[in-house]
């Protein structure tokens, strides 16, 4: 047998390779595993700032919400509430923390209208912009986020505490109006009719008839913002987003209705049918009490003595539609709010912020006309339409519309100063990117956004 002492003594370095193989494979394997940990704690933190930043994006798309909700006075800006701005600045303070989901969450800060210090440029000095800062985190990770909110007009819609209406304003005999006027063209008062406020004419208006006192002029002409038509709850269209469903029989909680009698009066006070869509006819003496929210309709039809009611406490935003508007399913019949003598929109806390009528225009109705003997408190917005009070009316409010008429011995006393309808003044987004990491302080809170 032939043997291979060569190959015995070489027994101990065959080892020493296999040992040598084996702390290399080791080591690929350490450093593999080692880069396997660090691509999946960066694949983790890069999952948490992607839901940081959508966190961060829901804080301030509620924040807008917030606003055009609240609709805060320029002096103020809101945390979750209409607030004060924080001593001696101009932002509110920052927000607790509320979850988005998923163990994400998110806070914010508004700020009161300012032209400067936030993302993007200015829209201008005709508009109003306000700047909003939000903060996302998920797990320890955060991101943030500002935005420049923009006005969709800029204009107060009540831009004289009384009544403004666009083309004209004509005052029968002895009308007394505690409140301002304001027009883009002629307004003309009669006979012992008297106005206690300034009156505003825009865009070279002729000199008003009937009237001495004091003119404040302005050389733009006063651009009405068209009515929104959303449901400032929930910012969807208020054709389907509404409190109408209240009207129905048998709705829980339900608006009580009596339909009256004569020609308007029905089974029911309320119908949405393609032959009457979300029309609210009440007969003669018939009444509802609406219990708050926002209603629209494409008809409202009263007898006489019939009251629409506004229930104790309760904040009413009625909408009237129109074929005009895209998608409204109004009829071209409708747009209009007709009333027999003596009805009544009745409000019992007096205050007219808590009946709010916004009218969208329609071709068919170009005027509308409220009855003899009117008493009624509330902020009426119709930049399409004219609108008429006959004799004897007492009103307490604001009114912007086309055309404003007041017959014979109307008494107007305003208490809207200040007051923006959620409608005509809704914020949207005019520039917004996403901030640095550089700490900020919640008095400074966009530092690294600009």
């Amino acid at each position: 047998m032939t043997s291979f002492p060569n190959l015995r003594r070489e027994d101990g370095f065959s080892m020493y390779i296999v040992i040598m193989v084996m702390m290399v494979l080791m080591t690929l394997a350490a450093a593999l595993s080692a880069a396997g940990n660090q691509s999946s704690t960066g694949i983790n933190n890069d999952e948490l700032g992607v839901r940081a930043l959508q966190a961060a994006e829901a804080g301030a798309q509620a924040a807008v919400h917030r606003l055009n909700l609240q609709q805060p006075v320029d002096t103020k800006c809101v945390t979750t509430v209409v607030a004060n701005p924080q001593n001696a600045n101009s932002w509110c303070a920052v927000t607790s923390a509320e979850s988005v989901g998923n163990s994400a969450s998110y806070r914010y800060q508004t700020s009161i209208p300012m032209q400067s210090g936030c993302t993007g440029s200015t829209y201008g000095s005709s508009t109003v912009e306000r700047c909003v800062v939000s903060v996302g985190t998920a797990g320890a990770v955060t991101r943030r986020v500002v935005q420049r909110v923009v006005s969709s007009s800029g204009a107060d819609p009540f831009p004289t505490n009384g009544i403004v209406g666009k083309d004209f304003i004509t005052f029968g005999n002895n009308n007394v109006v505690t409140g301002g006027l304001g027009s883009n063209g002629q307004i003309t008062l009669g006979t012992n009719s008297t106005v206690s406020g300034s009156v505003t004419l825009w865009s070279g208006a002729p000199a008003p008839i009937g009237y001495s006192g004091t003119v404040v002029r302005d050389p733009l002409p006063f651009v009405f913002s068209p009515p929104n038509m959303l449901n400032p709850l929930t910012l969807l269209d208020s054709k389907t987003s509404n409190d109408n469903g209240r009207l129905l029989t048998g709705a829980n909680p339900a608006d009580s209705c009596s339909p009256g009698t004569g020609p308007l009066s029905g089974a029911t006070c309320y119908t949405n049918t393609g032959a009457a869509p979300r029309t609210l006819s009440l007969g003669n003496q018939g009444s509802v009490t609406l219990g708050g929210g926002t209603y629209n309709f494409c008809q409202i039809n009263l007898g006489q003595g019939a009251q629409v009611n506004i229930a104790t406490g309760a904040q009413v935003l009625i909408y009237i539609d129109s074929v005009s508007r895209p998608g409204s399913l109004c009829l071209s019949t409708q747009g209009d709010i007709t009333s027999g003598n003596n009805a009544l929109f009745s409000n019992p806390s007096g205050d007219p912020r808590a009946l709010q009528i916004v009218v969208y225009g329609s071709p068919a109705y170009p005027t509308i006309s409220f009855p003899n003997n009117a008493t009624m408190a509330a902020a009426i917005y119709a930049p399409n339409t004219n609108i008429s009070f006959k004799n004897n009316g007492v009103f307490t409010g604001g009114i912007t519309a086309k055309g404003v008429t007041l017959k014979n011995n109307a008494s107007w006393d305003t208490r809207l100063d200040n007051f923006h309808l959620a409608t005509t003044l809704v914020y949207y987004r005019g520039a917004w990117r996403q901030c640095d990491s550089r700490a900020q302080t919640t008095t400074s809170p966009a530092t690294g956004c600009l």
